[in-house]
């Protein structure tokens, strides 16, 4: 999906200083960048590209909790 939230089924994503800097069509981005000029080219033809997502939202209570169904002895 681009910013238009388009759904995008022939994609790329162009990666400039380890940040997503232009999602577009396969076509849109060959027309900024040839593939020749990239450092690096990873086909995911038929695959779900996410990006990593941080859940930055957190309770201090989280931290005591995590542990607790672990199932560890209880002796």
């Amino acid at each position: 999906m681009d910013q238009r939230r388009r759904i995008l089924r022939d994609a790329a994503i162009l990666i400039k200083d380890n940040r997503i800097h232009q999602v577009g069509t396969t076509l849109e981005l060959k027309n900024l960048l040839q593939e020749a000029s990239a450092d690096k080219v990873i086909d995911a033809a038929g695959k779900v590209v996410l990006p990593g997502l941080i859940d930055s939202h957190a309770h201090a209570g989280h931290g005591l909790t995590k542990t607790l169904g672990e199932g560890g002895n209880r002796n």
